[in-house]
C-alpha cells in the first residue's frame, strides 16, 4: 500500500532519507558519549552507578597511622519519603603520592545515628579545631521533633566511639 499522495518511488526515497537521518542521529549520539576528556581524566564508560541517596559530603581533619596519612570525609545519606531519615558514614581517605591517587582506606557507619532510622541531621561539626577528631552532630527525631546532640571521637583508622555529653 502506498501512502496517500506518494508514489512507490516517493515512499522508497522517503524511507532512504529517514534511514540516513536516523543513522546520523545514532552516530552523533555515539560520538557524544566518546567526548575527549581533559588530559589525565579517564572515561567512566560504561558509566558507573550513582548513589542518589547521598545528601551531603564534608571533608575535614587529618589522620596519620604509620607512614599513611590523610583526611576524614563525612557522608550523609537520606532515605524515606514522608518521614525522612539520615545516615552518617565516616571515611578515612589516604592522600596519594600524586594527584588523583587518593584512596578510601576505611568507611564505617555511625550506628548510633543510623540504626534508629528516625533521625535527621547534617554533616558533623568539628569541635576541636583543624584536627577534627571530635565531632558533634545535632539531630532531630522525625516523629517527636525532639532535638539531641551526639558527640563522636575519631580514634584509629576505621575506629570511633560515642562520647557522653
Amino acid at each position: 500500500m502506498v501512502a496517500a499522495g506518494l508514489s512507490k518511488k516517493g515512499v522508497m526515497a522517503f524511507g532512504l532519507v529517514l534511514a540516513v537521518s536516523l543513522g546520523s542521529v545514532a552516530a552523533a549520539s555515539a560520538s557524544a558519549r566518546n567526548v575527549p576528556y581533559p588530559q589525565g581524566m579517564v572515561s567512566l564508560a560504561p558509566y558507573l552507578p550513582l548513589d542518589l541517596s547521598i545528601a551531603q559530603v564534608r571533608s575535614a581533619g587529618f589522620w596519620q597511622q604509620g607512614v599513611a596519612q590523610g583526611y576524614f570525609r563525612f557522608v550523609v545519606t537520606s532515605r524515606g519519603f514522608e518521614h525522612l531519615s539520615n545516615q552518617l558514614y565516616i571515611e578515612w581517605i589516604e592522600i596519594g603520592d600524586a594527584p588523583g591517587q587518593a584512596r578510601m582506606v576505611a568507611r564505617v557507619p555511625v550506628t548510633a545515628l543510623n540504626e534508629p532510622g528516625v533521625l535527621v541531621f547534617t554533616a558533623p561539626v568539628c569541635t576541636n579545631g583543624p584536627a577534627c577528631t571530635t565531632l558533634e552532630v545535632k539531630t532531630l527525631h522525625t516523629y517527636t521533633q525532639q532535638p539531641s546532640f551526639v558527640r563522636i571521637r575519631l580514634k584509629g583508622v576505621g575506629i570511633y566511639d560515642i562520647v557522653p555529653r
